[in-house]
């Protein structure tokens, strides 16, 4: 969906909008991560994206990416 997404009524807002996508490097999906976080930038929505060490998908991790992110 989102690679086809060129609609302006929909990216406008999301330009709008600043997106913090975090996963671990040893999260099975950290390449889809990678990819979505691609296409938001191609599409000139300010997302950033961060790789943690280990897997990241726990509540330790998701403590301090609260701390660090919000």
């Amino acid at each position: 969906f989102l690679p086809y997404l060129n609609d302006e009524r929909y990216l406008a807002p999301l330009r709008q909008t600043e997106i913090v996508i975090a996963t671990g490097h040893d999260d099975p999906h950290v390449d889809e991560s990678r990819r979505v976080a691609s296409v938001l930038q191609e599409k000139g929505v300010p997302a950033s994206l961060h790789v943690w060490d280990g897997w990241a998908h726990d509540w330790p991790y998701w403590k301090e990416m609260v701390d660090v992110f919000l």
